[in-house]
């Protein structure tokens, strides 16, 4: 793991039992945007990479109480809180996991959501590739992160950089995140911009697997 990894793992990890407190506002945000943009059945195997401590868990499940989830993050004492949350009778089962190194076969998830982690990611082109991997075709990700078109997420993004909390330059601008979706076989299919309150600006990007016949024809031709 790296020092930047490190950093995050140690800091995040330390301030566990009160981040659902201090982040109520912003994560709520957050987790209403990506969770708005799904239509379920109800019963899909969904994978929640940057986990924390459950709270989009607790949304999805509250909504689609027959949800397989698997969730991961890289820090123990997040994980400890999340499964504080849940009853045994709940189908979440949370591990500690990388995105750049997804521990799952391909195809094994039919919905795969990143909620304000995917700036942490040392590579990002490894890391929207192993969420393709994982996603079956047809499946659906949703990734909603910092976005680098507003000034303050750039300026946070490099004092992260300089303290040695997260690696050079991982927030993305719009255009930079719809290029690197689409060097995938992800298909975008929805990607916003917004704020919450006067400093936080986000996106929200929404990206399609294609299905077997699908990708079979595009190679055909």
């Amino acid at each position: 793991m790296n020092t930047a990894a490190e950093h995050v793992q140690e800091t995040f990890d330390r301030g566990a039992g009160g981040y659902d407190l201090r982040w109520a506002r912003y994560n709520l945000a957050t987790h209403r945007a990506t969770v708005e943009l799904l239509e379920l059945r109800g019963d899909e195997r969904v994978l929640d990479i940057g986990c924390g401590t459950g709270e989009l868990e607790r949304h999805l499940l509250c909504r689609w109480p027959r949800l397989r989830i698997v969730a991961i993050d890289l820090c123990r004492q997040m994980l400890a809180q999340a499964r504080t949350k849940f009853s045994p009778e709940l189908t979440v089962r949370y591990a500690i996991a990388d995105i750049e190194r997804l521990p799952f076969p391909p195809a094994s998830f039919d919905i795969v959501l990143s909620c304000n982690a995917f700036h942490f990611a040392a590579d990002r082109m490894k890391a929207i590739g192993e969420v393709e991997r994982v996603l079956s075709p047809g499946g659906t990700s949703i990734v909603t992160d910092w976005c680098g078109d507003y000034l303050f997420c750039r300026l946070l993004d490099g004092w992260l950089h300089v303290t040695g909390r997260a690696p050079e330059g991982r927030v993305l601008r719009e255009t930079e995140c719809r290029s690197l979706l689409e060097e995938t076989r992800l298909e975008v299919s929805r990607l916003s911009r917004y704020r919450i309150g006067w400093f936080w600006g986000m996106m929200t990007a929404m990206a399609r697997k294609p299905g077997c016949e699908e990708a079979s024809a595009g190679t055909s031709r």
